[in-house]
C-alpha cells in the first residue's frame, strides 16, 4: 500500500476530514458507544482544529484513510506539554500500522515543539484503542466523565525522557541526593583502590 502524509489542517479538507471520523467511529456507535468526534458537524471541527495541526494519511487515490491532530499548550506548572486528538482509521485500512504511523508523527513533533510529556483521552469501552495508547507507552492516570460525549474516558500520559524531566521527576521523588552521594562514594572507592594498586 501506497500512501502520501502532509499536515497542517487549513491543507485538509473538513469536509473530508468529518467523513473519516464518522466513517472510523460508525461501528462502535451502531454498538451503543458515543463520541463526541463522531458528532462534529463540519463547522464545529473546523472550530474545534483550527488551532491544531493535523496529520493525515491518504491512499493513492487521495481519499483520506488515518487522521490524528496535536497541540501543544503549557501546563499550570509552565512545562510544555502536547495533547493528542481524534485518531481515525478507516475500518478497510486497520492492522496496517497507520494508528502507531500518525502517533510517531504526532508524538515527535511534539518534542520538537519543546514538550515534556504528551496526553490523550479515549473512551472506556474503546478496547482496541486503549490497548493502542497503552502498546505506544502510554499510562492510564484517571478516568473521568466526559460530558460531551456522555461516557466515560482514561486520561493517558506518556512523558518523553527528556533531561529536565528526569531531573523534574528526581526532585519529586528526592533521589538526586540519594544518587549523587552513591556515585561520589563509588569513585572515591575506584581511586583509593587504583591508588593502592588494586585492580578494579
Amino acid at each position: 500500500m501506497e500512501t502520501f502524509i502532509f499536515q497542517k489542517q487549513p491543507n485538509a479538507s473538513i469536509e473530508a476530514l468529518n467523513i473519516l471520523l464518522k466513517e472510523s467511529f460508525a461501528e462502535r456507535i451502531a454498538n451503543g458507544m458515543n463520541f463526541a468526534a463522531a458528532n462534529h458537524d463540519d463547522e464545529q471541527l473546523n472550530n474545534f482544529l483550527k488551532d491544531k495541526t493535523t496529520f493525515v494519511i491518504c491512499d493513492e487515490q487521495g481519499h483520506y484513510i488515518a487522521t490524528r491532530s496535536y497541540s501543544v499548550s503549557m501546563d499550570k506548572k509552565g512545562v510544555k506539554y502536547g495533547e493528542l486528538y481524534h485518531l481515525a482509521v478507516s475500518p478497510s485500512y486497520r492492522r496496517k500500522g497507520l494508528a502507531r504511523k500518525l502517533f510517531s508523527l504526532c508524538a515527535e513533533s511534539c518534542r520538537k515543539e519543546g514538550a515534556e510529556y504528551i496526553k490523550a483521552h479515549t473512551a472506556i469501552n474503546a478496547e482496541s484503542s486503549v490497548k493502542s495508547h497503552i502498546s505506544e507507552g502510554f499510562e492510564i492516570r484517571k478516568m473521568f466523565y466526559n460530558r460531551g460525549g456522555d461516557y466515560y474516558s482514561y486520561l493517558f500520559i506518556k512523558e518523553f525522557d527528556s533531561p529536565s524531566f528526569i531531573v523534574n521527576m528526581c526532585n519529586k521523588m528526592g533521589f538526586i541526593k540519594s544518587i549523587f552521594t552513591c556515585r561520589v562514594r563509588k569513585m572515591i572507592y575506584k581511586l583509593k583502590h587504583c591508588y593502592e594498586g588494586d585492580s578494579i
